[in-house]
């Protein structure tokens, strides 16, 4: 039983990087705790003794891997997955906002989880206003918005007569616009931009929905 558990340890950090949920890491984290636990108890104490040097050996290589792919590494290969941009967007957004009457925030960017935990609002304020959207075949659906936020595609033509703060992904925002401001990802690529409907207006004239075609919708869709 012992060279079976002890079989197991080498694949131990490898298991990992198999999965993309948390709950399936969780689960393999559990798992190979117990093996590891098994496998010490049944050793002899020689044998107890090189699992621990054997243990500390994996657990400093492994730290250390983590600590290069996470400081290093991701702002380099992974700039797009990096969270501080959220949180820097919002807190443009947090400071910007009461001079609106609607936030409109792309739905490809953090979602309203976030901006939920960085503005800290009310959970029970938050559970009366959430606007939720249709569920798909698996019984999930998204949160288009709360309160004055709204979460969905930024528009191709927008509405000049109202006073809105767009926070869109870069790439969303009319061409050649100059956002209000913007954030970086890592790696100094644009990350979020934030502009409102005055910015439009003055730099993009054709983007108004009097420009809009009458068979296109706001994001310059066919309409069926």
């Amino acid at each position: 039983p012992f060279f079976i558990h002890f079989s197991l340890f080498p694949n131990i950090p490898y298991a990992f990087p198999t999965t993309r949920t948390l709950s399936r890491v969780l689960r393999l984290s559990f798992w190979y705790s117990i093996d590891l636990f098994v496998t010490y108890s049944e050793a002899s104490k020689d044998k107890q003794k090189f699992l621990v040097i054997l243990g500390f050996i994996f657990f400093t290589f492994e730290y250390l891997l983590y600590l290069d792919s996470y400081y290093i590494h991701l702002s380099i290969k992974n700039a797009g997955d990096d969270r501080l941009a959220n949180k820097e967007v919002i807190n443009i957004v947090k400071s910007l906002n009461q001079n609106y009457d609607q936030v409109w925030v792309t739905n490809k960017g953090s979602g309203y989880i976030h901006y939920l935990f960085y503005l800290k609002y009310p959970p029970s304020e938050y559970q009366k206003q959430a606007k939720l959207g249709a569920l798909n075949e698996f019984g999930f659906g998204q949160v288009e918005g709360f309160d004055k936020f709204k979460f969905q595609r930024v528009p191709k033509y927008f509405d000049f007569s109202k006073k809105i703060l767009y926070v869109a992904s870069s790439g969303e925002e009319p061409l050649n616009l100059k956002p209000i401001q913007k954030t970086l990802y890592p790696d100094g690529r644009d990350a979020y931009l934030v502009f409102d409907t005055q910015t439009v207006e003055n730099q993009c004239i054709i983007c108004s929905l009097s420009s809009k075609p009458s068979d296109k919708d706001i994001y310059g869709d066919p309409i069926n």
